[in-house]
């Protein structure tokens, strides 16, 4: 059985799984996360969950994928930032994280299923 074990703090993009003593290690540069955060615009992608209306002071906001469905906690994108952001869930990040916690991922499966999509697209 495969026993995750902790991201090296200093490559947030860093996974390692041990399997019967072996240890693999799973990275992206970080100018692959770049590429890939640049590709994945964080509006396209968070509005595939939820519907975003633009705010008054530029930015777009929708109702919080994360919260239940009663809940009034919004979800703010910054599209020029790229990131998004809830106070409800006091969480937030670039398109990875969100991919990250929308389907219960580690940051480099996140990263990978942004750029199998990308492939897709292609």
């Amino acid at each position: 059985m495969l026993r995750r074990r902790p991201h090296d703090r200093t490559r947030p993009a860093q996974e390692r799984l041990t399997h019967e003593g072996i240890t693999v290690i799973n990275t992206f540069s970080d100018r692959e996360i770049f590429l890939i955060q640049r590709a994945s615009p964080i509006d396209g992608i968070v509005s595939d969950y939820v519907p975003l209306h633009r705010t008054d002071d530029g930015h777009l906001a929708g109702p919080c994928p994360f919260q239940p469905k009663d809940s009034t906690h919004e979800i703010k994108v910054l599209p020029q930032r790229g990131l998004w952001i809830c106070f409800g869930c006091v969480d937030g990040g670039d398109v990875i994280g969100f991919i990250r916690k929308r389907h219960n991922l580690t940051y480099v499966q996140a990263a990978e299923r942004l750029l199998r999509e990308l492939d897709d697209v292609r």
